[in-house]
């Protein structure tokens, strides 16, 4: 395998893991109706493996985006990539701590924010 396909690879692999993860968290299409929520909240393995697939593959992110902005800057846009890199850092960081806050430090069946 060539370095530059594997550069791609990250890239290529990365939406297809997050589609994984985030179909994997239960679906509650109207939290009024009591019947539903329990039933969501009952699955507490598909909540657990759907945030926790996600949380990682978010750091897959920020490979990918470095792997772009890599490519960015040999084509003469640093600043491009530098700049969309940053936000990808901070949105990775941000949505994987929600995760771990959410199964380490939320109390069991409250409700989610």
């Amino acid at each position: 395998m060539r370095q530059g396909q594997l550069y791609a690879l990250p890239i290529a692999i990365f939406p297809v893991i997050l589609t994984a993860g985030i179909l994997t968290i239960p679906v509650v299409s109207d939290y009024s109706n009591h019947l539903l929520a329990e039933q969501a909240v009952s699955q507490t393995a598909r909540w657990f493996w759907g945030h926790t697939i996600s949380g990682v593959v978010f750091g897959l992110s920020i490979l990918a985006a470095y792997y772009i902005t890599r490519y960015l800057s040999m084509k003469g846009q640093s600043r491009t990539g530098t700049v969309s890199f940053s936000l990808i850092v901070i949105g990775s960081v941000a949505h994987t701590a929600h995760c771990v806050w959410h199964y380490l430090v939320r109390q069991p069946n409250t409700p989610r924010i």
